[in-house]
């Protein structure tokens, strides 16, 4: 099954651009002064979403291909000319725990997985994507193909158990952020003078964007206690 991967770090451009028309907007008094503001901000981050989504993958990833093992599975990294450069092995037996955010969304662009062994810790940002370089991708086929392989392991009843954990977004941590952004941004909303046709507002799609992301959080948090179902040991 061949996908393809691209970096992850540059994803955070977007958290920095948010991040900084967040810091401008307490050296402001009126809405009505963030309104060009925030038009440039996000144009920019418009303009940096399909850029990213479209032109960087095709030219600054790379093509893996997933292939099952009796072990486990391996993620071999292609190069140009389709030729195997280097090996991931996941050994079942030696992967201690994994996370993979909420991929049942077809809005989601890339699915990120990190496995965590006893003596490594393996990341790999999928894209999803019909075709990269004119190459057809079965990423979703892989990513089953990998969650499957895991819970056939789980339910064998070993002493070995693979744990799912939440990645950033479901964790505590991640809740954590989210409130205190939340509040922070509901409280410019709240102490602006504008008029409050433009409070309401405001506060609306403040609303409908955080019941968003806590209605994402709540389902990928589902498939982790559906993955973490212990089989039952029926003498």
């Amino acid at each position: 099954m061949i996908t393809y991967s691209t970096t992850h770090k540059l994803s955070l451009g977007v958290a920095a651009i948010a991040v900084v028309s967040l810091v401008a907007s307490w050296f402001v008094r009126d809405i009505d002064q963030l309104r060009i503001p925030f038009v440039l901000v996000t144009a920019a981050g418009m303009v940096f979403m399909f850029v990213h989504a479209v032109f960087f993958p095709a030219y600054f990833g790379r093509f893996i291909r997933v292939t099952e093992t009796d072990a486990g599975f391996n993620l071999e990294h292609l190069n140009k000319d389709n030729e195997v450069q280097r090996v991931d092995k996941i050994n079942l037996e030696d992967l201690l725990s994994f996370s993979c955010f909420d991929h049942s969304s077809k809005v989601l662009t890339k699915t990120r997985f990190i496995f965590r062994s006893s003596g490594s810790v393996t990341k790999l940002t999928l894209v999803h994507k019909k075709r990269v370089r004119g190459v057809e991708l079965q990423t979703t086929e892989a990513i089953d193909g990998i969650l499957e392989k895991i819970a056939a392991f789980n339910q064998q009843g070993s002493s070995t158990f693979i744990e799912r954990t939440p990645s950033f977004f479901s964790s505590r941590a991640g809740l954590y952020t989210l409130m205190v952004l939340a509040a922070i941004l509901g409280l410019l909303v709240i102490l602006s003078p504008a008029k409050t046709e433009k409070i309401i507002l405001s506060l609306f799609s403040l609303v409908t964007m955080i019941a968003v992301m806590l209605l994402r959080r709540w389902n990928e948090l589902k498939q982790i206690a559906e993955t973490n179902k212990r089989p039952l040991n029926i003498a």
